[in-house]
C-alpha cells in the first residue's frame, strides 16, 4: 500500500484515451500518436534491455489457410517504432517464416499476437481490420 503511494494515483485512462489522434473511423491512430509525440513508449518493458538501433522494418504476409479475403499483413516498422527485436524474437515468434500456425483462438488465448494485443496493446476497437487487410485485385 505504501508503495502505491509513491507511485501517485493510478492513470485515468479514459481521459488519456480522448487526447489520443483518431482515425476516420474513430479510433485511436497510435501511429499518429507516435509521430506526433503524443506517447513515446519505451523499447522494452524490461528497463535494462537496450535499445537495438537497427531493426527488419518489412512486411510479412501471414497465410491464412487458403482465405485470401483474411490475409494479414504484418508490418514490422509499427512494431518496431514500439518495441525493440528482443521483445518479440525469438521467444514468441521464431525469426524464420512459416514456423507458426497462428490463429485467431491462438491469439485469444494470449499466444502469438496476443501476448501484447488485448493487454498491453490494446486492439480494440478497431478490430479486425486492424490486422486483416483484403488484397485488392489487380486491375
Amino acid at each position: 500500500m505504501e508503495e502505491r503511494e509513491k507511485e501517485g494515483p493510478p492513470p485515468n485512462w479514459a481521459e488519456i484515451y480522448k487526447k489520443l489522434p483518431k482515425d476516420d473511423d474513430d479510433n485511436i491512430d497510435w501511429m499518429a500518436a507516435l509521430e506526433q509525440k503524443v506517447i513515446q513508449p519505451r523499447g522494452s518493458i524490461d528497463p535494462n534491455v537496450p535499445d537495438e538501433g537497427k531493426t527488419e522494418d518489412a512486411e510479412v504476409e501471414l497465410s491464412t489457410s487458403g482465405k485470401p479475403e483474411k490475409m494479414v499483413i504484418f508490418k514490422h516498422e509499427v512494431h518496431t517504432k514500439w518495441l525493440t527485436c528482443p521483445n518479440c524474437h525469438p521467444a514468441i515468434f521464431k525469426k524464420e517464416g512459416g514456423n507458426a500456425k497462428i490463429t485467431m483462438d491462438a491469439i485469444d488465448d494470449g499466444k502469438y499476437c496476443g501476448v501484447c494485443h488485448d493487454k498491453v496493446a490494446i486492439a480494440q476497437p478497431s478490430g479486425c481490420k486492424g490486422c486483416h487487410k483484403v488484397k485488392k485485385k489487380p486491375s
